[in-house]
């Protein structure tokens, strides 16, 4: 899976994680 599609996956499956996730790509 590309990271966009696993970013996606993560804001349906849980939307805290993916904001988590991006917060740590742009600090």
């Amino acid at each position: 899976m590309s990271f966009p599609a696993t970013l996606i996956w993560y804001y349906y499956i849980c939307p805290r994680e993916a904001w988590l996730m991006s917060r740590q790509l742009t600090p």
